[in-house]
Order: structure tokens, then C-alpha cells, then sequence
């Protein structure tokens, strides 16, 4: 169909007596095999930006963790130092619990044999209750030190089960990052382990000398107080007794 010219009305439009030239293009060849390779060249760029995404991915994922690694090393530093401390601390409150039940035996041998004078069984009881004093403050410093070492132990365990996580997350084989997890629980669990052991060591030890101590106040205060002053009277007011004595001496 060719084009149709109106000649009554524009028989202008549609119409050229000029030369017209032909168009360059001869023919067409649609080549498969070049879409195929351009194809190919696009896959090969998106899979190349993809690799260096997870590569750049991995090696963020490898720096966090190596960060972590160092925190947790650093955290079970901490807790093997005060696990140390813990111990001698534990040493040194044992030695002076059997040092002062040691001295509660011979106050009662030297009650027994009524070689004690008033002044010897006042500087006695003052020294029973001096190192009494300190045994509660380290006591007290233990408690504290064992406070901190529990939200230290707390902290620990939960950014293992962080990074447990992450790795089940990951879904990647990483046989070495759960072996010194595992490793690192169970020495955790050890620490534990000797913090319990030493706090019921300590409880029964306390208990035991405080039950000692209380015994032995109640069967030389009656005796001590009749020797001293001829009368059925409370070790407490025998003391109160002795510092206003002391007082009185001092104001002289």
C-alpha cells in the first residue's frame, strides 16, 4: 500500500523531487554466539561483584571475631588472676581462722587451770576480738571480690553463647572456633568450680569456730566473772566493766 496524497487540498505533503538516498544498511546478521559471550561477560561481572562483597564480607566477620577472640582471651586472663587472688586470700583466712581457734584452746586450758590473771584474760579477749574484726573485713573484701568475679564469669559465658551463635548462623564449619570455646567453657566451669569449693570450705570453717568461740564465752564468762569479782555475772557487762575502768584511768 502506498502513501496516499491528497492533491485538492496538500498535495505537498508526503511529496519530494529531490534525489533520495538509501539507507547504508544492506542486510542484517543477528550473531548468537556474541549475545551469548556479552551474556556471559554480564554474569561473570555480577558474580565477580558478588565475590569481592563476601570477600570484603569475610574479612569484616574475620576481624570482629579475631576482636572477640581477644576480649574473651582478655576476660579469662582476668578471671585466672583473681582465681589466684581468691586462692590466697582463701589461705590467708584459713591460717588465721586456726590461729585464733588455736588461741581459743589455750585461753580455755589457762581458764582450766586458773593461771590467768584479769589483765592477762583482758588483753585475751581483746585480741580474740581484734582478729575477729579482721576476719569479718576480709570476709567482707571476699564477698565483694567474689561479687565482681560472678558478673565477670556471667559476662564470659554470654559472649561464648554469642559467638556459638554467630557460627551456627553462619552455617560454616569452624571446628577450631568450637574447640576453644568448649576449651574455654570448661575452664570457666573450673573457676566455678574452685569458687564454690572455696565458699563452702570458708562456711563451714566460720561456722565451726564461731560455734567454738560461742562455746567457750559460755563456759569461762560465768567462771571468769566469779573469779574476778565474786559474783554470777555476763561476760558483757565484765567487759563493759574493764573499759570504763580503762576510761576512768585514761581521764586521771
Amino acid at each position: 500500500m502506498g502513501l496516499f496524497i491528497n492533491h485538492e487540498n496538500h498535495e505537498d505533503i508526503f511529496k519530494n523531487n529531490g534525489v533520495i538516498n538509501e539507507h547504508n544498511q544492506g542486510f542484517f546478521m543477528r550473531n548468537h554466539v556474541e549475545e551469548m559471550i556479552e551474556e556471559q561477560k554480564k554474569v561473570n561481572d555480577s558474580l565477580h561483584r558478588s565475590f569481592l562483597g563476601l570477600e570484603k564480607l569475610h574479612a569484616q566477620q574475620e576481624n570482629k571475631q579475631s576482636s572477640r577472640w581477644n576480649d574473651i582471651s582478655t576476660r579469662l586472663n582476668e578471671l585466672k588472676v583473681m582465681n589466684h587472688q581468691h586462692e590466697k586470700l582463701e589461705s590467708h583466712v584459713v591460717d588465721q581462722l586456726k590461729k585464733l581457734e588455736s588461741e581459743n584452746k589455750k585461753l580455755q586450758v589457762m581458764m582450766d587451770d586458773g593461771r590467768l590473771s584479769e589483765q592477762e584474760f583482758s588483753d585475751q579477749i581483746n585480741g580474740i576480738s581484734q582478729s575477729n574484726q579482721e576476719i569479718v573485713a576480709q570476709l567482707h573484701a571476699y564477698g565483694l571480690a567474689n561479687e565482681e568475679l560472678s558478673l565477670k564469669v556471667d559476662k564470659h559465658f554470654e559472649i561464648q553463647q554469642q559467638m556459638a551463635e554467630q557460627v551456627t548462623k553462619q552455617g560454616v564449619k569452624q571446628d577450631d572456633v568450637l574447640d576453644r570455646l568448649e576449651n574455654q567453657e570448661a575452664l570457666t566451669e573450673k573457676v566455678i568450680r574452685q569458687i564454690e569449693h572455696f565458699r563452702s570450705t570458708l562456711f563451714e570453717r566460720t561456722s565451726y569456730l564461731a560455734e567454738k568461740i560461742e562455746n567457750g564465752y559460755q563456759l569461762t564468762s560465768s567462771y571468769v566473772a566469779k573469779f574476778m569479782n565474786g559474783a554470777d555475772q555476763p561476760l558483757n557487762s565484765y567487759m563493759l566493766n574493764q573499759k570504763q575502768k580503762e576510761e576512768q584511768k585514761s581521764t586521771k
